[in-house]
């Protein structure tokens, strides 16, 4: 029951961040569960991921290298 409880929880927060972003969202259960959840938790992981990323080559655990093109990839500093 509590884990029902902390999932009910966690999807209301993910569902009230999307429609923060994008306040003119509107949608059926399953497109929410398709578009919206999927979207907003991809969007958590990547702003996520970009902070360890930060935090990893401040510590010199991790080497950024920007391309001609703009784009950052990241390797290990340890090679």
């Amino acid at each position: 029951m509590r884990t029902d409880s902390l999932l009910t929880h966690d999807v209301a927060d993910t569902i009230l961040r999307y429609v923060t972003a994008h306040p003119d969202a509107c949608d059926s259960i399953e497109g929410i569960c398709d578009w919206w959840l999927a979207r907003q938790r991809r969007d958590d992981t990547r702003n996520a991921v970009a902070a360890a990323l930060r935090s990893l080559v401040a510590a010199g655990r991790m080497e950024a290298s920007t391309g001609a093109d703009g784009l950052t990839v990241y390797r290990s500093a340890q090679r």
